[in-house]
């Protein structure tokens, strides 16, 4: 079906046709909800018409939009409508390789860098199974900035016929499609492996060999398989081998290496991984082993030569690594190994590496959000969910790598590898991490307060540091051991510039600490190094560990990794003794403030996106609050927004959660300036100076206002050692200038209370049932409880005419969240409420460390202002570089 300029598709409007083939027609298309341009694929009429095709077709698309790559064109999206089927695209502008080399020989230099980028795609595809099997100069953009992407990822697989299904008419693309009785032959002509042209299975070796062929191409400026039909170009991709002559001359050995195996025509003999390509082409001519002629195809006896060669690239990539290191080189060289989650679950940032590099701790959630413990041996395939570990958070090994401790139920436990349940060590409210060390555990007990030690058998906590009154510290948090055993590294948390976020080093026996340097994680010690990171760039510096002292400039060692927006200092990358270094790629999560209506359909933004926790509404609906990181990551924001005018207001530049007044003219904050969240109140449009309403030792959190203007329920931490779980519900009395009291005292968690809009009820979550539910209870508190969700949920909301409860579910999709509404009926004290029904799916933002809430209703509960989750997935894979770090 052929589009007009002008024509709608929900919410894209056809602005130009882009080109057109047997894998569909695409379209340049404006996205009126988001204000940005797309590509549009119209799906050919016969996958559109073929209810099995089809299907097959969106589980593809579903598994290819959770790769999310800089070199791959992202999938936003499907559309569906009554005559057109479409997958909506990300628009890559720029030329395509091919009209690169049709100028001519492209310089090796620059034909490597495209080619790694191309690589760096593939890999990242090949690890979640996705082959792509088209791949060739005209489905490669060479962006603005040196950037490429490879589009079409794993269409032509997804258009492919199932077994015993019916055959794909693709005869109208450039993109080759012929019936043969062994199957379906798919791809272009010139870059269809061997194995593909006789008509057979294709796996991730096709790719390496159009891999290979790109390649060539780009060297040579000139086709590798040419002939003036289909046929002949089909015999020549079976029969002639490649004219390695034609190559440039002083072509490095290595690349001329990369291209005899993956120009393999046994698929067998043909480098079998695009990292290995990827790995060799990024050694220097001088780190590669002696080149051997290429020239001629191998004889047949000599097939093994190609593989033998490959091992011992391996092989010597490993020993020059270790020598680069000790030449003064930080970058990890010599093998990568990337460690996905478990199916249907989302890696967080929590992972640890044994001393010998041999075990990956690592922590997954599943669709309910619950998080668990997973060890994988670097030997093994799987992964193994360690029992009875739900909850953890932050695991670190012992020295001997046999056991794990990790931190879950408020406690600090260990489990053995070699089999039993969990020990508890420790009270532990809401740590900031721990170290293992020579029969001492160093820990952080709670978010605000010194370091601790135990032992790892349990028994009495000792403080092993103490937080200076001037300049004042909030926290020392994240500790590790450096190799004599008694000294430690950890980070400082002040409440105050300079040195927010400082790296100190310590002893277990007290005494002097020493200033090492700013930093925004902790740190690991490997190989004379001090590795830590900055903003999410990861950085290697000497480091004499008798001194406590940097030296030299800071190298780089990789970007992107992971932080945890929340939490200062809560990184995703961890070191073995050994260098092996292992993280989390991915910076911090982007948020955009979001406009949905009833059937979850975005209708317009907020703001720009950004690093954004929560956000609230006036009563009027005609401002927003937002709670925000900064980009340094040395602050955290409360900010408003004039919903008409777009004016931001700062409210505060050191705050964490708030909540609007009944008139919407002041707005209640949380803010650290002393050291703990205390509770302060300004003028919604950031004119005068905030005012002080609650101040003391534990940390403190707005949630909602009651009607009347009275009274204020927020959250308050207990302190460790207190029975039951970390935070219960309180009650400031604000017109009174009271003394805040307890709302419901209970030995379990409680926490995101909202008024009802007669301000007669108070809705709340409570994981008094063991999981976190919503609950509604009279105000003031009396005996009269109702329970209103099942199966889990939190942060609750009431419809401004008190018809509806809203609250978010796990969702059954990782990474999603639901948004549930049930219809409750108010008399007097008395409450009901029907069964809860879900409103939609969304990528809502996930709970932080303080109570927030991740969306707000409309006054008209028509729509909802939702913090969803846009850019890069939070579930990138575990990376792993042996000899990163020596």
């Amino acid at each position: 079906m052929t589009l007009s300029s002008g024509t709608r598709l929900g919410p894209y409007e056809i602005v130009s046709p882009i080109g057109a083939g047997g894998m569909g027609e695409v379209y340049r298309a404006r996205d009126a909800r988001l204000g940005r341009d797309v590509a549009i694929k119209v799906l050919p009429e016969s996958v559109s018409r073929d209810p099995d095709r089809l299907a097959r077709f969106e589980r593809e698309a579903r598994v290819l939009a959770s790769v999310n790559h800089p070199n791959i064109a992202a999938i936003y999206g499907l559309e569906d409508s009554t005559a057109v089927k479409a997958l909506v695209l990300e628009l890559v502008e720029g030329p395509t390789l091919q009209d690169r080399i049709e100028d001519g020989p492209i310089p090796f230099d620059e034909a490597r860098s495209i080619a790694l980028q191309i690589a760096e795609a593939l890999e990242a595809a090949h690890e979640r199974g996705i082959v792509h099997r088209d791949l060739k100069p005209a489905n490669i953009k060479l962006g603005g900035n040196d950037r490429v992407k490879v589009l079409d990822f794993g269409l032509a697989k997804a258009l492919d016929a199932e077994p015993g299904g019916s055959s794909p008419d693709l005869t109208r693309s450039p993109t080759l499609s012929v019936g043969t009785q062994a199957g379906m032959i798919i791809g272009t002509a010139a870059y269809m492996a061997p194995e593909q042209a006789r008509g057979k299975k294709a796996d991730k070796r096709a790719d390496v060999w159009a891999f290979g062929v790109v390649l060539f191409e780009m060297l040579t400026g000139r086709r590798l398989f040419e002939g003036e039909t289909v046929s002949d170009v089909l015999a020549a991709v079976l029969k002639n081998e490649p004219d390695f002559a034609l190559l440039p001359p002083g072509l490095p050995a290595n690349a001329r290496r990369v291209l005899s195996l993956c120009l393999q025509k046994d698929p067998k003999q043909r480098l079998h991984d695009i990292a290995d390509a990827r790995l060799e082409l990024t050694r220097s001519e001088s780190e590669s082993p002696a080149d051997v002629s290429l020239a001629a195809p191998a004889a047949p006896g000599s097939r093994r030569l190609p593989w033998a060669i490959a091992a011992a690239a391996v092989l010597l990539s490993i020993v020059l690594a270790g020598i680069a290191v000790r030449r003064g080189r930080t970058e990890p060289r010599a093998m990568k190994v990337n460690v996905l989650p478990p199916a249907n679950t989302i890696g967080s940032g929590s992972i640890d590496i044994s001393a010998d590099g041999r075990r990956l701790a690592f922590v997954a959630a599943g669709p309910d959000g619950r998080t668990k413990l997973y060890v994988r041996d670097l030997d093994s395939l799987e992964p193994r969910a360690l029992p009875a570990t739900e909850g953890a958070g932050a695991p670190f090994f012992s020295p001997d790598g046999r056991s794990v401790a990790f931190f879950a139920d408020r406690k600090l436990k260990r489990i053995d590898l070699a089999g039993g349940p969990p020990q508890v060590l420790a009270d532990a409210a809401d740590s900031r991490g721990g170290s293992w060390g020579a029969g001492q555990i160093v820990f952080s007990p709670q978010g605000g307060g010194p370091l601790v030690r135990v032992s790892p058998s349990g028994g009495a906590v000792t403080p092993v540091t103490a937080l200076a009154a001037s300049p004042k510290e909030v926290s020392h948090r994240w500790p590790r051991f450096l190799p004599d055993g008694k000294h430690f590294v950890f980070m400082n948390r002040r409440a105050t510039a300079p040195h927010r976020l400082a790296l100190e080093m310590a002893s277990i026996d007290g005494g002097k600490r020493t200033m090492i340097a700013d930093a925004t994680s902790g740190a690991f010690y490997s190989g004379g190094r001090l590795y830590f990171l900055r903003g999410t760039t990861l950085l290697a510096q000497p480091f004499d560990p008798d001194r406590g002292a940097l030296s030299g400039e800071p190298t780089p060692v990789t970007d992107q990794v992971w932080i945890d927006p929340d939490t200062d200092g809560y990184s995703a990358f961890a070191l073995a003794a050994d260098g092996t270094l292992a993280f989390r790629g991915g910076a911090v999560s982007q948020y955009q403030m979001t406009w949905l209506d009833r059937q979850g359909h975005p209708v317009g933004t907020v703001g720009s996106p950004g690093a954004i926790v929560a956000v609230t509404l006036s009563p009027d609906g005609r401002q927003a609050a937002f709670y925000s990181l900064d980009p340094d990551r040395d602050r955290s924001l409360v900010q408003t927004i004039d919903l008409a005018q777009g004016a931001v207001s700062l409210i505060s530049d050191q705050a964490s959660a708030q909540a609007f007044s009944p008139d919407g003219r002041s707005i209640v904050f949380a803010s650290d300036l002393k050291g703990v969240f205390d509770l302060y109140q300004r003028d919604s449009r950031g004119s005068g100076s905030a005012r002080l309403l609650l101040a003391n030792d534990l940390w403190k959190f707005p949630e909602s206002w009651s009607p009347d203007g009275r009274f204020l329920s927020f959250s308050q931490s207990k302190p460790v050692g207190a029975a039951g779980d970390s935070t219960d519900i309180w009650i400031l009395p604000i017109a009174e200038n009271g003394k805040a009291v307890p709302f419901r005292p209970s030995s379990s968690l409680q926490m995101f209370s909202a008024f009802s809009p007669d301000g007669r009820f108070l809705a709340y979550s409570s994981d008094e049932s063991g999981v976190l539910e919503v609950y509604v209870q009279t105000f003031p508190a009396t005996d009269a409880k109702w329970r209103v969700s099942s199966g889990g949920g939190s942060e609750p909301l009431w419809s401004r005419d008190g018809t509806e409860l809203f609250y978010v579910a796990p969702s059954t999709t990782s990474g999603r969240r639901t948004l549930m509404t049930t219809s409750v009926h108010l008399s007097g004290h008395e409450f009901s409420a029907d069964p809860p029904r879900p409103i939609f799916d969304a990528p809502l933002r996930g709970r932080g460390s303080s109570p927030s809430w991740p969306y707000a209703v409309s006054p008209d509960g028509k729509r909802f202002l939702a913090v969803l989750r846009v850019g890069e997935s939070d579930s990138s894979p575990i990376v792993l570089f042996s000899g990163g770090g020596r």
